[in-house]
């Protein structure tokens, strides 16, 4: 394998948007992901929501990032065609001890950023006639995207924008130092594939990064 500015590790969404992003700024750049194809782990095994950023602890970077990013997300799914919709959500509650707790949560979400609207049980009804509800809360900007659509834009975003080079079936299992260099190289698990030099080594490998990184 070549010399290059920039080595990702891990091919699921996080890996190839940090490949598409620095794609536009570093050339070569390679991509480094175990398995066939990308997005086979974590990245393709979830809800595939986007969420609205109600819950998170207010003040915290989880839920600035997470109403930041939303809105980020929607724009880009619009501008290159990425599957998705604004489903919308209902919060709500069935008995009317409940309804305390649903004020409380409308206020937290609004304290985060995150447009809410108080609905009364009738206002549900209208939504959703099938709930059995004495009220809720109205999440407009809750929606759905397809993960491998998102992944398979960041995949050739990256491979568009700039020299970069995919690298499957490529396993980094940990790093060795470099001389006069504060990036490592990644130790792969076929050395006679193994990189010369490393400028920058982001880890986007999810639950296999502590191992990835261990030197």
């Amino acid at each position: 394998m070549a010399d290059a500015c920039v080595t990702v590790i891990g091919g699921g969404v996080v890996g190839l948007a940090v490949a598409a992003e620095l794609s536009r700024h570093y050339s070569p750049l390679f991509l480094l992901e175990r398995y066939p194809k990308v997005g086979q782990e974590t990245s393709s095994r979830n809800s595939e929501v986007i969420h609205a950023g109600i819950y998170y602890p207010s003040g915290s970077l989880k839920a600035r990032l997470c109403v930041e990013g939303r809105e980020m997300l929607y724009r880009l799914c619009e501008s290159h065609g990425i599957p998705h919709r604004r489903i919308t959500k209902i919060i709500t509650a069935t008995q009317h001890e409940d309804l305390g707790e649903l004020e409380r949560l409308e206020k937290h979400g609004k304290g985060n950023g995150v447009n809410l609207i108080m609905l009364t049980a009738d206002k549900v009804r209208e939504l959703e006639p099938q709930i059995v509800t004495v009220g809720g809360v109205f999440s407009p900007g809750t929606g759905i995207i397809s993960a491998h659509g998102l992944m398979d834009y960041f995949f050739h975003a990256a491979r568009e924008q700039g020299r970069s080079t995919p690298a499957l079936r490529h396993a980094a299992t940990g790093t060795l130092a470099q001389p006069h260099s504060p990036a490592p190289i990644p130790r792969l698990r076929r050395p006679a594939q193994q990189a010369q030099r490393k400028r920058n080594l982001p880890n986007g490998s999810g639950s296999w990064r502590s191992a990835t990184s261990a030197r």
